[in-house]
């Protein structure tokens, strides 16, 4: 954590498919410095398991799984200084039989730092194998609401009733706000602003002579699936934080829960659609069911936590 004037982070969990090891989920996220191994626009790049960063002058974008979600500061500086931090190890990128194109050496840091991104605001990126977090630290004469993010992609973006914020593979958990004042921590009330795709911080009266931080919050990253080919195409929650997720599985093992509606896959099937319900720690299945040789489209929740899939099918017994 930084000593800054204030800082708000937010911390993206991102789910691979496969679980790591505690000891390499603990390792530091390590940045490269972009020398040719990615496109121009790149400054850093941070790969983990599953998933890639890529770190360009005021945006950054997350790929896992074959989708990508883009965050671009609006309003900010054109060409900030950038430049790492806490130097790692160095890395070799040995691609094809020409040795011209190789790229050895490349210096790797723990931290990626943004100079000035906005007037009198830094922001700094860094994280470990399983996380990605970024900070932006505001000077006492800054104003925070000057930050702004907007979030590209297809998915559908949310707020749940605990001030969660839902986009696609991204959950980032409610911003928790604090002043240290005469040795003892006071919290203030913040919260996510969402204005279409964009999103800033809303915060509550605190003594802006002192140090505001908005501290990392808890994200959790869950691996839901069996032995085959499992993909997740859409995910929804309800105002509890619950996850709702749709998505096809051949896996014959996948978990099914007691009394669902379809508790083994179809006969014959090349794979079944499965709808699946997650409790809002990540450290649960509330429920799991197949239904039938079909393929998701989307998946929504009412106030009274109905659960709707609309799917596609080519199966003359499809469930109905």
């Amino acid at each position: 954590m930084l000593s800054s004037p204030l800082i708000a982070c937010l911390a993206i969990a991102l789910a691979t498919g496969t679980e790591p090891s505690r000891t390499y989920g603990q390792l530091p996220l390590s940045f490269a410095a972009n020398q040719g191994q990615a496109p121009q626009e790149v400054r850093f790049v941070a790969r983990g398991p599953g998933y890639r960063v890529l770190l360009s002058a005021n945006s950054a974008e997350i790929s896992a799984r074959g989708r990508a979600v883009r965050m671009t500061l609006v309003g900010a500086a054109l060409s900030p200084r950038i430049e790492g931090a806490q130097p790692l190890w160095p890395v070799h990128y040995l691609v094809g039989r020409d040795p011209s194109r190789w790229r050895t050496n490349v210096q790797t840091y723990g931290r990626v730092l943004y100079r000035s991104v906005y007037p009198g605001i830094d922001l700094v990126f860094y994280g470990n194998e399983r996380q990605l977090e970024y900070d932006f630290t505001v000077a006492p004469s800054a104003d925070p609401r000057a930050i702004r993010i907007e979030l590209g992609g297809s998915e559908n973006m949310s707020l749940s009733r605990n001030g969660d914020l839902i986009l696609g593979p991204l959950h980032l958990g409610e911003p928790l706000a604090y002043q240290v004042l005469d040795g003892a921590r006071r919290e203030v009330a913040c919260a996510y602003q969402v204005h279409g795709r964009r999103v800033s911080f809303r915060t509550g009266s605190y003594d802006r002579t002192r140090p505001l931080v908005i501290d990392p919050i808890f994200v959790y990253s869950s691996y839901l699936g069996g032995s085959g080919d499992d993909s997740a195409l859409s995910i929804t929650a309800d105002r509890d934080g619950n996850a709702y997720i749709a998505g096809t599985t051949d896996s014959t093992n996948f978990p099914a829960t007691s009394g669902a509606a379809q508790p083994g896959p179809a006969s014959g099937a090349k794979s079944d659609l499965f709808i699946a319900k997650l409790n809002p720690a990540g450290t649960a299945l509330v429920f799991a069911t197949f239904l039938g040789d079909s393929t998701p489209v989307r998946i929504v929740v009412d106030e009274q936590r109905n659960v709707y899939a609309l799917g596609i099918t080519s199966s003359s017994d499809s469930p109905s």
